[in-house]
């Protein structure tokens, strides 16, 4: 991996662990990221309440938290919810009450597939209940409005991609009425407002409409020109974003307005804790290749923040440690999400009161990556000391903040420069050749 593509990543460290790491921008946003228990591929992730959070994935295996994700435990073993297919989706009505939804069960051995498993609790996960959903391949999103009343986006086994929907906690199904073909593959939260986005296939067009609870669908939505993902912080605010274009709503997608709004993916992480306050994080990946195969590795990670309502955006490089691939939480709050990330796990939190000085604003290195001496541009008397550490977290260096320090001695490798004023501190990494 070429790590000098990073030149200026401003990173904090949890100094005691390397795979706990406290990923801090020079903002009001911080990311917080471990390592979860057992095993990895978790696909889904849900808080059923702002202590009480499950994941769920590959044959049947499960993790719960019941301190708002400080700590896991796993609860089901590969099996242990009675399937051995891949469970794709998790929504809880309640902390005891939930359902799960994935891949069709396989035979190994006859080379066998079956339909969709669809599985219940209501025990906190404990123990599951499971039937086939009949004639569908794969579950790819779940919503239940209440213990009995659920809707779910599906690959059916003829190929087309419906909506269906039950009343007896999915031991029945029937197929949703519309001429939309789902584009996305996860229903789209708008507060208490559930929408999806489509293929209006009787027009040819890309439409976005809400699924009211009694089953009938508004189509008075409007959506930008060219196919886009959509982001909704309540159920008028929400943001799009095509492949070259952003907009913004504020009358819940009846009229949509250009703005700036960063380049987003299908593993972006997007969320507003106010109005005015919202981040925008994209893994950065670089190739590598090796007995003729190239893959992408996740190499970093890059955050836009902007506190005027996505008026204007600031752009931030973490480093690798910070990567994330995966799934929000479908319950998150305003100032706080869960996310997970193949064996990590992590939140972003919204923190108003953790506002950086002016005085670190304009902070540079130079060069980076370095030889033999250390330059900090825009110091000020406000910073009154400097420590310097390597990635195992040792402290190699701690003294008067200074335009100049020498590391001609360092081994090459990462560092992390620390510089500390009477109340706040600012963390920024650099190479030593």
């Amino acid at each position: 991996m070429n790590k000098l593509l990073f030149t200026l990543l401003i990173i904090q460290f949890s100094l005691s662990e390397i795979i706990s790491q406290d990923c801090s921008t020079p903002t009001k946003w911080n990311i917080v990221k471990d390592i979860m228990p057992g095993f990895s591929k978790q696909h889904d992730l849900f808080f059923a309440s702002e202590n009480v959070g499950y994941t769920t994935g590959v044959r049947g295996t499960m993790r719960k938290t019941i301190d708002g994700g400080k700590t896991w435990e796993i609860i089901q073993d590969p099996e242990g919810m009675g399937t051995r297919a891949l469970i794709n989706t998790l929504y809880f009505v309640d902390e005891q009450t939930g359902f799960a939804a994935g891949n069709g069960d396989r035979e190994p051995f006859s080379n066998t597939s079956y339909d969709a498993d669809f599985l219940r609790t209501f025990d906190g996960g404990l123990t599951w209940e499971k039937n086939q959903i009949d004639s569908i391949r794969t579950v790819i999103d779940l919503k239940f409005f209440d213990n009995q009343h659920g809707l779910a986006i599906c690959f059916a086994n003829d190929g087309t991609k419906p909506i269906i929907e039950t009343h007896d906690a999915g031991i029945s199904w029937n197929y949703l009425e519309t001429n939309i073909i789902v584009e996305g593959s996860t229903f789209i939260h708008a507060g208490d407002r559930l929408l999806a986005y489509g293929e209006d296939i009787i027009n040819s067009e890309n439409v976005l409409f809400e699924i009211k609870e009694n089953g009938a669908i508004n189509y008075s939505l409007t959506t930008p020109p060219g196919i886009s993902r959509f982001y909704f912080y309540d159920e008028s605010l929400g943001f799009a974003r095509t492949i070259d274009k952003g907009y913004k709503t504020t009358d819940g997608g009846i009229t949509w307005t250009e703005i700036n709004f960063p380049e987003t993916t299908i593993w972006s992480i997007v969320h507003f804790a106010d109005e005015d306050n919202g981040i925008v994080a994209n893994t950065i990946y670089v190739y590598e290749s090796g007995g003729g195969e190239t893959w992408a590795v996740p190499a970093g990670l890059e955050i836009f923040v902007t506190s005027d309502g996505a008026e204007t955006w600031k752009r931030h490089e973490l480093g690798e440690l910070c990567a994330i691939e995966g799934r929000l939480s479908h319950s998150a709050k305003h100032g706080e999400i869960h996310f997970h990330a193949g064996n990590n796990n992590g939140t972003y939190i919204f923190d108003p009161e953790n506002i950086v000085k002016e005085s670190f604003q304009d902070i540079t290195i130079c060069p980076n990556p370095i030889s033999d001496h250390l330059y900090i541009y825009g110091i000020d008397n406000a910073v009154i000391q400097a420590q310097i550490f390597n990635i195992a977290g040792q402290k190699l260096f701690d003294g008067k903040a200074a335009p100049s320090i020498n590391i001609i001695d360092f081994s090459s490798g990462y560092y992390i420069l620390k510089l500390l004023t009477l109340d706040q501190q600012v963390n920024i990494s650099f190479i030593k050749q």
